[in-house]
């Protein structure tokens, strides 16, 4: 029995799809909303908290992004469409978060919690309010409370490109104990090497280095803040660390332009540039993803060291029916990016052609034709080149 006084703070849910604010929904019992977030196939959990509630105790496997304000340059790190996923904030900001995610179809919230004395009863989307004390008797009741000193390591929210996790995940079981260093030239956001750190901090028994590239600020600045949420720029304790972040441009003549400050530096051949400016001249694994930059595809193979691996996937035009098709249907026709920014058909076998002539003999792993997240197809390539290099 409570003492005499003590405030009891009631657990509201709001369900269905609210057309107005005020809009009045029955409450639901929050051990209801839990069991929809047990039900999802992965356990995907964004708390929205401050960076210190959430250190005190959270979800096990949850993801802090501390509020709204840094939650507006995250979005790109968030579920795609149709993958569940639940949310925890504080009970004051539960109807700003619940605005915050719309459309209200392109996100699949189980439900969002708030933590603390109910607010408003409405929201875009299933909405709870629970006192902490109520939160951690659910979780803990399946051991999915953490609190210090115990470690925990945050699922990943996003999905990197298929031809990436599959790439990764192949690298992860090989033998070898060697650390494997990693080029991702066009990173954009950071999603697809943060996902190759974070799984190889999981589960590699070897060191990973990675290098990021890109020719747009912004776009680093949020490759940098990804994998500072994830722990994995220096100084880190972590077995896979991203070295490197450069801005530098890949020039239409080949050459590459590195980006300073305040002017952009001579340009330099690939290999010369990878050679002056990277912290290695060569990668065991060079990837360009939704990325194509042809003339200095060219000289690719200049910078992977003997048998390593390229890993090519980007928008393509006409698929050769030859190709194997891989997943659901794709769009036939689309509008971005232009058809002369595509892979043509025929042009992966002509630089594969100059490749064997330049460099030597490569082996194909992996090929196919895939679709991205929004339907358009994508003509992804795995191959091992330098096949006789020591």
């Amino acid at each position: 029995m409570l003492p005499c006084g003590t405030p009891v703070v009631p657990l509201w849910v709001v369900v269905g799809r609210l057309h107005t604010s005020t809009s009045s929904m029955a409450p639901m019992p929050l051990a209801d909303v839990w069991a929809r977030f047990l039900a999802t196939p992965d356990k995907l959990c964004l708390d929205l908290r401050a960076r210190a509630h959430f250190d005190a105790g959270h979800i096990r496997h949850a993801v802090c992004i501390a509020g709204l304000e840094a939650l507006r340059t995250r979005f790109s790190t968030l579920p795609p469409r149709h993958v569940p996923f639940l949310v925890v904030c504080d009970a004051h900001e539960a109807e700003r978060v619940c605005a915050a995610f719309v459309p209200q179809e392109r996100w699949d919230i189980v439900g969002v919690i708030g933590v603390g004395d109910a607010h408003a009863l409405s929201g875009l989307h299933p909405l709870a309010y629970a006192p902490l004390e109520d939160l951690i008797r659910l979780a803990a009741s399946i051991d999915a409370w953490i609190e210090p000193p115990t470690p925990d390591i945050p699922h990943l929210l996003f999905t990197p490109a298929a031809v990436v996790s599959r790439v990764v995940h192949q690298l992860i079981e090989s033998r070898g104990s060697d650390p494997i260093t990693l080029l991702d030239l066009g990173c954009g956001a950071g999603r697809d090497v943060t996902f190759a750190l974070v799984l190889a901090q999981r589960t590699s028994t070897r060191r990973w280095y990675a290098t990021c590239v890109d020719r747009w600020r912004a776009a680093l600045e949020r490759a940098a803040q990804l994998l500072a949420d994830y722990a994995l720029l220096p100084p880190t304790s972590s077995t896979a660390v991203c070295d490197a972040i450069h801005a530098a441009d890949l020039l239409d003549d080949g050459h590459v332009r590195e980006i300073q400050a305040r002017e952009a530096s001579r340009p330099l051949p690939l290999d010369a540039w990878a050679a002056s400016c990277l912290p290695r001249a060569e990668y065991d694994v060079v990837w360009l993803i939704r990325f194509w930059p042809r003339a200095c595809l060219v000289t690719l193979p200049s910078i992977v060291a003997p048998r390593g691996l390229i890993v090519l996937s980007h928008f393509v035009h006409d698929p050769d029916p030859r190709i194997p098709r891989r997943g659901e249907p794709y769009l036939r026709e689309y509008t971005s990016p232009p058809i002369d920014k595509r892979i043509q058909r025929g042009e992966l076998r002509a630089l594969l052609d100059h490749w064997d002539g330049m460099y030597g003999p490569h082996e194909i792993l992996d090929e196919c034709i895939e679709r991205v997240e929004d339907g358009r197809p994508v003509h992804s390539l795995v191959l091992r080149v330098h096949l006789h290099r020591l």
